[in-house]
């Protein structure tokens, strides 16, 4: 009797347990055949906080009865109801996701229906904040530009939103530096940014798109801009020795302007009186095909020093060379000085420089005793006298 009662409670339980083991299996343990396929067709990578995200599915009914109560669903809470699907069909719905995080999300699509469950889908989306819906990134920049050219930029500002966006501009601080306007969903737009007012030495701006949503993260463009009085040179190529005040001046200048630089109207004159030409007007000339060899004095635009250290060392400077002839010049140490002239951009330079140039006052023409004479007082006398003239050339007119 009393074993009989033990075997009567043993089964109670099992039974219990079974029941409790049943009722808590998942839909799709209840069926091991599954009826409906769904399989995620398309849905955006990435949205923006405020976004509805559409996920398009398609589901089919492999099996050979109608299903009913057919719902798609997520993991995040979304479903969308569908009803009834007939055998063998196939159909797409599209499911708008909301309860999602700001970052990185992973959500699980699929459907239920009467009695079953499809197999999950998992999708991978990130979401942003809207104010970087619009990007903006430099395709193209000059490292560097001479003071008084325009700088150009070569820019991209998109729209990464699922919709319009109007009112965009790019700027740098409080200033607008280039009005865009509208741009469509996913659209993207190459401009020129022009910059006109800079600073010599290294500039940095600090771009932002900005739009009617907010503002994307500045994108810093650093650039350089060099002096407009350092695009030309002037170096010293010959200067010939004057040893009496009758022989000529030779002087040879090496005009080196920057190939990049862009520069019109280019001139030297001379403001010495009695230099020969008067001038050069090189106009656009930027540099001569072949290399003249110029003393490696600093330009002489900047006004350096002419030691003889720097005077002993040559270097190869690609210009024009342009030669001049002083006349007549005077005993002693003067300063010739020329003034060269050029425009860059909406800058106009005009410097003036000096070359340091020495006449040595050696003896012209001598008067030589021929032999020493003795004359009685009162008595004529002849006395003889040569002439020597010193001069490398012959002279005119001697008394």
């Amino acid at each position: 009797m009393m074993r009989a009662k033990r075997n009567l409670i043993t089964n109670v339980l099992i039974v219990i347990l079974l029941l409790l083991l049943f009722f808590s299996l998942p839909p799709q343990a209840e069926a091991q055949d599954i009826s409906l396929e769904l399989e995620v067709v398309q849905y955006p990578h990435l949205i923006f906080d405020g976004d509805r995200l559409p996920v398009t599915v398609s589901f089919s009914n492999v099996s050979g009865n109608q299903l009913s109560n057919v719902m798609l669903r997520s993991s995040t809470g979304e479903k969308k109801t569908i009803g009834t699907l007939p055998s063998a069909a196939t159909q797409e719905s599209t499911l708008f996701l909301e309860n999602y995080r700001m970052g990185m999300n992973s959500v699980e699509i699929y459907a239920t229906y009467y009695n079953g469950e499809s197999p999950h889908r998992t999708i991978w989306f990130e979401v942003r904040p809207l104010s970087e819906s619009i990007t903006l990134r430099i395709i193209n920049a000059p490292q560097s530009v001479y003071e008084g050219t325009p700088f150009n930029a070569q820019l991209q500002v998109q729209n990464l939103w699922q919709q319009s966006v109007s009112g965009v501009r790019i700027k740098n601080s409080a200033q607008t530096l280039y009005y865009v306007g509208a741009l469509n969903a996913n659209q993207s737009l190459d401009l020129n940014l022009r910059i006109d007012k800079y600073e010599t030495g290294l500039n940095r701006l600090q771009l932002v798109a900005e739009h009617e949503r907010g503002s994307a993260p500045p994108l810093p463009l650093e650039f350089e801009v060099i002096p407009a009085d350092s695009a030309v040179k002037v170096y010293l190529s010959s200067l010939s020795p004057v040893n009496y005040p009758a022989e000529t001046l030779n002087i040879s200048l090496v005009v080196a302007a920057s190939e990049q630089a862009g520069i019109s109207e280019l001139e030297i004159k001379a403001l010495t009186k009695g230099i020969q030409p008067g001038g050069y007007y090189l106009g656009e000339q930027i540099a001569e095909e072949q290399q003249v060899q110029a003393v490696d004095i600093a330009s002489l635009l900047t006004g350096g020093s002419q030691t003889e250290e720097e005077q002993e060392v040559d270097r190869s400077v690609r210009g024009r060379e342009l030669t001049f002839e002083a006349y007549d010049p005077p005993i002693g140490t003067q300063k010739l000085s020329f003034q060269i002239s050029y425009r860059l951009g909406s800058s106009v330079i005009q410097k003036e420089f000096s070359i340091d140039t020495s006449v040595i006052e050696s003896p012209s023409i001598r008067l030589i005793q021929a032999e020493r004479i003795e004359a009685d007082k009162g008595d004529e006398t002849l006395i003889m006298l040569h002439i020597a003239n010193d001069l490398p050339v012959s002279v005119d007119a001697v008394r």
